[in-house]
């Protein structure tokens, strides 16, 4: 199959998925109430408020929060637990669009790794579910899995996001964010 075919049928795919009824209710709605409960967090943390972290582990683990390991989940909370002043520093920066993208990326990496959250797949999710803050709809989510499955599907390079990349690790949420 060519490059124009994979195209289309991945379209005509994505296409037919959109159209269902249930698409909204399923895909959609839930995702964004996690970036509004995520956006209440960030003005609480950006204001000072002392509810901030408690606002964002809620919302992390809401049930709404489907994109993050629970595993996952869990290391996070207890690093803002643990640290919650880096915590807080951290997650200002990720939110801060006056920086590059890749500058972000880059400390937002090095944070989750000092929090023990060391795979680049791990990183790429957390770090694309936290930018739902700025806009679910310019920074959608990634689970690499799906992402993986539509690479293939266009017979695109493979998406390894635990791959070494040349660009170091913030490469991995980069190549995530820049591809979609």
């Amino acid at each position: 199959m060519n490059d124009a075919t994979a195209l289309q049928e991945f379209l005509r795919k994505a296409a037919y998925y959109r159209g269902l009824p249930q698409f909204e209710t399923l895909e959609r709605i839930y995702k964004l109430r996690l970036a509004h409960d995520l956006q209440e967090a960030a003005t609480a943390m950006r204001g000072n408020a002392v509810e901030g972290l408690t606002l964002l582990k809620r919302a992390i683990q809401s049930p709404d929060d489907n994109l993050i390991n629970w595993r996952d989940q869990n290391r996070f909370i207890e690093w803002m637990k643990r640290d919650s002043r880096q915590a807080k520093v951290a997650l200002l920066g990720v939110w801060d669009a006056t920086q590059p993208l890749d500058t972000r990326l880059r400390r937002a990496e090095a944070s989750l790794y000092a929090a023990g959250l060391t795979q680049p797949s791990t990183q790429l999710t957390v770090i694309s579910t936290l930018l739902m803050v700025l806009s679910p709809y310019d920074y959608p989510p990634i689970r690499t899995q799906p992402f993986r499955k539509a690479f293939e599907e266009l017979a695109l390079p493979d998406f390894r996001p635990s791959d070494p990349l040349p660009e170091g690790p913030a490469g991995c949420p980069k190549r995530g964010l820049v591809h979609l």
